[in-house]
């Protein structure tokens, strides 16, 4: 028999196990050509990002993704290789030589890693093409077309070339001192129990729990330029601390169980399998922690923003509209505004309407001008009426914003250096945020004082706010947008001034805001965080996935040469079915459980320095919401394994 017809045959015997690496293969390069694909896609490039910070960032992810690849490669290929050591034994024996089984391996990784490459492009193309379209319709963002790119293609191959090099040295180097006295050693050799200390376990605890309680308790103004060290070493304690608390406690677990001896006698199958799992799968389950905790960070970070911009918009937004006019256009804006409303029959509810002038405050933190209402409209704002006296003002902060700038208990007016004294302060959102006529500090003066100064002021310096909702939700864009560019068209003098900066902003007649469209614009401002966060969700989940399936699908065969065994004791299928669910059970358990902690406590944490997003009410529940459905796709998953694994060991039992 010729070299070529044993590597043929061989191929052919070992086509399901094959079969393995080549999914595992093809997974990695879909992930990476898709992610590329879109990385390098001028399509996206225009639409999420323009600055380098964000394409670093790409590249960093790109770089995990190739790292993470080049790694489970190799994970996959050398469990591969030790369920052959007795297939190599047997060539051995026959006479062949080690440069010949090394030879074998190389042509046979050829041939999957060139299959792998043109089937994972193929799926990356693909999948790149839906997960745009799913992308775009579930964060309802203008759909992005697809763009396949040759560089994509280069970077695909050269990059796997590399993978393919990696992988295949580390598997000769594996080999490269195979003898037959070794193999048979390896199959008889009995794995040693590693000591394990109750110390131990508390200082990996101390290692989990403490750098976050630094977390919560440091001050993150007084790290200045550092604070990415900081962060990088409380993540790496932490984790270090994760490892050392999974490999220990599986241990006093399973003691803890054996102390009940009624319990242990009952369920002693179940208890020593599982006693195994978590000693023989230690890495394993630390892996698939970290993953958790990845994809957990990751999803709701993602989800946090888009639900956040979502509960945001509708407090800073309390109302379906907002359009302002200055007295100069008066009888204009009225004309085109009625007249919009009976072309499109809205019905409008709970309608305001407010009048308002603005002059320029010492020490403003903003370009723009601030509003001045008289106390008699204050109940149309608070919804109660604000009595104010005479020399003195009661400001509305429109939302969270600070009140620094007037902390002296007073505000000056520039224009004649007059001074207001501050009668009180009140921060409650009251009515949606225009630009131009800054309403986000909004002043209550004595009606005797508005009246004085408002006589003083021109057209151009008085306006009217009108705002409140739709009776049909469906309107509010199309009317808002009709308004508005019928204004353009009428004073068409004011189309270059739309996005021109001015310290005069009165100068600009009207304003046309509503809430769709300050929704779309808030997620336009974080629509590339949220894609990248969601994307590498995706990423871990499946790697996790796939980790998780490769370890159940390599171990099958010597789970059913297991109960093959002690069939004859009198087991029956029932109690194969219990002991396979329990025993896989820490594989899906540990990780989720301790992912959804040690994240849930990482991401209040840093949300409460950084203020990112602030946690209310609606955004638990929708986290709880989040939560559950994880669970509810980990518990399929882990059901459809237990099952799949049980059909396959009592195949033939």
């Amino acid at each position: 028999m010729k070299f070529r017809d044993i590597i043929i045959k061989n191929f052919m015997y070992n086509l399901k196990d094959y079969s393995i690496c080549f999914i595992n293969n093809v997974f990695c390069i879909t992930i990476f050509f898709l992610f590329n694909s879109i990385r390098l896609n001028p399509n996206f490039i225009d639409a999420f990002y323009k600055d380098e910070i964000a394409k670093t960032f790409l590249v960093l992810v790109l770089l995990v993704i190739i790292l993470f690849s080049i790694f489970h490669m190799i994970h996959s290929n050398k469990t591969f290789l030790q369920s052959r050591l007795k297939e190599f034994g047997l060539y051995l024996t026959l006479g062949m030589r080690t440069k010949d089984i090394k030879k074998m391996i190389a042509i046979e990784n050829l041939i999957i890693s060139s299959c792998s490459l043109l089937v994972g492009i193929i799926c990356g193309i693909v999948f790149s093409k839906l997960f745009l379209l799913l992308f775009s319709h579930v964060l309802d963002f203008d759909v992005i077309a697809y763009h396949l790119s040759l560089i994509n293609l280069v970077h695909t191959f050269f990059g796997f070339l590399i993978v393919y090099m990696v992988t295949t040295f580390n598997t000769l180097r594996c080999i490269r001192k195979l003898e037959i006295v070794q193999i048979v050693k390896n199959n008889k050799v009995k794995q040693e129990t590693k000591h394990n200390s109750i110390i131990v376990l508390v200082i990996g605890i101390l290692l989990t729990v403490t750098p976050m309680y630094l977390l919560y308790k440091m001050n993150f103004r007084e790290l200045e330029s550092n604070y990415r060290l900081f962060y990088t070493g409380i993540i790496l304690t932490s984790f270090i601390g994760i490892y050392i608390v999974i490999s220990q406690s599986s241990y006093y677990i399973i003691h803890g169980a054996k102390r009940n001896e009624k319990l242990y006698l009952k369920k002693i199958l179940s208890i020593t399998e599982m006693s195994h799992k978590l000693n023989d799968n230690k890495k394993y389950i630390f892996s698939l922690t970290i993953l958790c905790i990845l994809i957990f960070i990751f999803t709701m970070t993602s989800y946090n923003s888009f639900i956040n911009i979502k509960i945001e918009n509708r407090e800073n937004n309390p109302y379906d509209y907002a359009y302002v006019y200055n007295d100069h256009i008066n009888n204009e804006f009225n004309k085109i505004y009625q007249s919009v409303l009976n072309e499109y029959d809205c019905q409008l509810v709970d309608s305001k309407k407010l009048e308002f002038i603005t002059m320029p405050i010492a020490k403003f933190p903003v370009l723009y001008e601030p509003v001045f209402v008289n106390e008699n409209d204050s109940k149309l704002l608070y919804g109660e009426n604000i009595d104010v006296s005479s020399g003195k003002v009661v400001i509305i902060r429109n939302g969270a914003f600070d009140n620094f700038w007037y902390s002296e208990g007073f505000i000056t007016l520039q224009e004649n250096n007059e001074q207001l004294i501050i009668e009180s302060d009140i921060s409650k959102n009251i009515m949606n945020k225009t630009n131009r006529y800054y309403n986000r500090y909004i002043f209550i003066l004595d009606n005797d004082d508005y009246n004085s100064y408002s006589s003083q002021l021109s057209d151009d310096r008085k306006g009217t706010f009108l705002y409140g909702d739709f009776q049909e939700e469906s309107k509010i864009k199309v009317v808002s947008s009709k308004i508005e560019n019928t204004l353009y068209d009428e004073f068409s003098e004011y189309k270059t001034e739309k996005t021109k900066k001015d310290t005069k902003w009165y100068k600009y007649p009207f304003y046309i805001t509503n809430r769709v469209e300050c929704y779309k614009n808030s997620m336009e401002e974080n629509k590339f965080i949220i894609f990248i966060t969601f994307f590498i969700a995706i990423l871990f989940l499946i790697s996790a996935g796939n980790i998780l399936s490769f370890k159940i699908i390599s171990e099958k065969d010597k789970v059913k040469q297991k109960y093959d065994k002690i069939k004859g004791v009198g087991i029956t299928k029932k109690e194969i079915k219990t002991n396979i669910s329990r025993s896989i059970k820490p594989l899906f358990l540990i990780p989720i459980i301790s992912g959804i902690i040690y994240s849930y406590i990482l991401i209040f944490v840093l949300m409460k320095h950084t203020g990112m997003v602030t946690f209310n009410n609606s955004l638990i529940l929708e986290n709880v919401k989040l939560v559950i459905a994880f669970i509810v796709l980990h518990y399929l998953f882990y059901k459809c394994t237990a099952r799949n694994l049980y059909r396959y060991v009592t195949r033939e039992i």
